[in-house]
């Protein structure tokens, strides 16, 4: 009976939840933040939160910890929101956020619940962010329908593991860099044998078609994949304006290397071999990046890319590089030879004949797929070996 009580309020949560659009962030209007609270408590109860807080240049982080729930003091007046997460000894933390003005609820285009982001009238920046972004009727890769008590058809849930042990599963995540969190979705299949990290070109994000047909075959090689926004959302509206973010290298390359060593922090990732797959200016930032943390990065493979724009880096990467760009994408196939000359890493230039700048002829992508497939093989296993041999 207990069982069924819970599972009842769990689903007059998820209706509440409903009444919001059901992709995309939304404000949430203050006269609702108690019964908001209160639905989304119940959904997201015992996911694993970081809480950072930024305050005149300052940032508190508490990481990794279950969430209790949230819960604002009453309808409208905007005194203090709290949040309290398990400390981990069998006691919690509170951290209450005093004179909240705004509330967004966050999540992505797929639906998938990433937090909340709470701003206060002194200028403090309280963020909530769950470790993986999911939709709360999502167990284990099975979608249960919230209408409906019973549990799910076995037959469905056998039928479902083994369309899983065929395909990797993709999971999103938020990895911190710096004073802000950006987005990723990291696949690892089993038995990987190297993760790749994608730099994507200007004005796009980690949902770019192209690297996501090339990582899906990277997948399949078994490699582990790291899609990311280099950029945050917010940034992304500013770049839209102004296209000054797209071609900040360092600073692009800065949230490469940031996600590199989060990357090793997983632990489905943390003993292997690293390579960067960048496009256009992306391609710039990996090779700046794979020069300034030689160690951790054994192999680099720019498509269509604009490594001329890494300047005085291409000089100091040591990772074996390939470049790959259209034989009818001719300014850049110039740019990439001038760049090519810099470069003291073994590395090589593929020229695909008929291919424009974006590989959208017939058959184009998957000849850059099989190349850098071939490449990452090579220096990433090699990589491997080194490893184990030491």
């Amino acid at each position: 009976m207990v069982k069924k009580n819970k599972l009842n309020k769990s689903n007059f949560a998820s209706r509440n939840l409903a009444a919001h659009s059901e992709t995309g962030s939304v404000e949430i209007p203050p006269e609702q933040w108690v019964t908001f609270f209160d639905s989304f408590s119940r959904q997201h109860e015992g996911w694993l939160t970081s809480i950072m807080v930024w305050r005149e240049g300052e940032q508190k982080t508490v990481q990794d910890s279950r969430l209790e729930g949230i819960s604002a003091d009453h309808l409208t007046a905007r005194d203090e929101i709290y949040l309290s997460v398990d400390n981990g000894d069998g006691g919690h933390i509170t951290h209450p956020v005093k004179s909240p003005m705004k509330v967004v609820f966050r999540r992505d285009r797929k639906g998938a619940h990433e937090g909340i982001d709470i701003s206060s009238g002194d200028g403090t920046f309280t963020s909530i962010r769950f470790r993986i972004a999911a939709r709360p009727e999502s167990l284990d890769g099975v979608l249960m329908n919230p209408n409906h008590e019973s549990a799910p058809d076995p037959r469905a849930v056998i039928a479902k593991d083994e369309e899983l042990k065929l395909a990797p599963r993709e999971m999103g995540f938020h990895i911190p860099v710096e004073r802000v969190m950006l987005q990723g979705d990291l696949t690892v299949p089993k038995e990987a044998q190297g993760a790749i990290l994608f730099a994507h070109g200007s004005g796009s994000s980690r949902h770019s078609p192209r690297n996501r047909h090339v990582a899906g075959i990277l997948q399949n090689a078994g490699f582990a994949t790291l899609l990311m926004d280099l950029l945050t959302a917010e940034e992304e509206i500013l770049d839209e304006r102004t296209a000054a973010l797209r071609f900040d290298i360092e600073l692009l390359a800065r949230r490469l290397i940031a996600a590199t060593w989060w990357l090793k922090d997983q632990s489905g990732t943390a003993n292997l071999p690293i390579g960067y797959f960048g496009a256009s200016t992306g391609a710039a930032a990996a090779l700046v990046a794979a020069a300034d943390v030689t160690d951790l990065v054994s192999a680099v493979v720019s498509r269509g890319g604009r490594p001329d724009l890494a300047g005085d880096a291409l000089h100091k990467v040591i990772s074996p590089t390939l470049l790959i760009v259209g034989g009818n994408d001719t300014q850049v196939i110039e740019l990439n030879r001038k760049a090519f000359d810099l470069i003291p890493a073994q590395k090589e230039l593929e020229i695909i004949p008929g291919a424009t700048h974006l590989f959208e002829e017939p058959g184009k992508l998957e000849w850059v797929a099989d190349l850098a497939k071939n490449w990452f093989t090579t220096y990433l296993a090699g990589a491997t070996e080194r490893t184990n041999a030491a």
